[in-house]
């Protein structure tokens, strides 16, 4: 198996477990009764929010020296943050001194994060984004095709978007994988994930049982839940990449592929 086999699967591997998993909330609860005092480790109902009831002690970091060339001093954004995984990793396993950004449609994540990470870490820091989403963030107050994120222009060294546009619809994605490219420095590189349809899927993957729930909305994606369909979207891969091309951004790698999520790294066009 090639090095670049090897890193491909060890990304599917980290990106797929943060998702599907089993509730081995025993374990965690005895370990958060260890973390007292401002624990790194959230408590069990954030966790279990978004499926972390049991892994997020893993380590996240590795593929990203590969294929986002993360050093000890990158600026790093973490979009859709959630409760703190890969803020976790860079702190227990990196010992990273350059400057982390998060945000999260979710307050409760983001005001936990900066009560026991920030205080300690100040190079970590989280914002909320009120921005609507119909599964996460029903009340949100502004339309994610207006939300900008709140960082200045050519600013990262690498985004991070995991399990983000899997839950957004087209407009919405593009106004974000737009922003991506703005905060993004030249060159700077970003890794998302999505659930994509294409033809181009190796046969030796076999879809996930979850993958075939997906139905066409008639609208530019598919969705497990036509009247909730940021539940979960799938997008053509040629829609995906004919965005990347649109805002600026090609492709750093192959298009990793996965019986689950599947992930694009893509770094942004050097400015002219």
């Amino acid at each position: 198996m090639g090095a670049s086999n090897r890193t491909a699967n060890r990304v599917m591997a980290t990106l797929n477990s943060s998702i599907l998993q089993t509730s081995k909330d025993l374990v965690f609860g005895i370990m958060d009764l260890t973390n007292r005092n401002k624990p790194l480790i959230p408590p069990l109902k954030l966790r279990r929010v978004i499926g972390q009831s049991d892994n997020y002690t893993q380590n996240r970091t590795d593929h990203f020296e590969d294929l986002c060339e993360l050093t000890s001093h990158s600026n790093i954004l973490d979009v859709g943050c959630g409760c703190g995984s890969l803020a976790y990793s860079l702190i227990k396993y990196r010992n990273f001194q350059g400057n982390y950004e998060g945000f999260d449609v979710i307050k409760e994540f983001t005001d936990w994060l900066a009560e026991n990470v920030t205080s300690k870490y100040p190079n970590y820091h989280f914002k909320h984004a009120n921005v609507y989403n119909k599964s996460y963030n029903p009340s949100g107050k502004i339309e994610p095709t207006e939300f900008r994120f709140p960082y200045k222009s050519n600013t990262f060294d690498m985004a991070l978007l995991g399990s983000v546009f899997t839950h957004m619809l087209p407009s919405d994605l593009e106004n974000y994988l737009s922003e991506v490219n703005r905060v993004l420095k030249p060159q700077g590189k970003c890794l998302i994930s999505y659930f994509l349809l294409s033809s181009e899927r190796p046969q030796s993957i076999v879809d996930h049982e979850f993958r075939k729930r997906f139905v066409d909305s008639g609208r530019g994606y598919w969705t497990i839940n036509i009247e909730r369909p940021e539940d979960a979207v799938a997008y053509q891969q040629g829609f995906i990449l004919s965005l990347y091309k649109t805002y600026g951004l090609q492709l750093a790698a192959p298009v990793i592929y996965s019986g689950y999520q599947d992930a694009i790294v893509a770094s942004k066009l050097a400015e002219t």
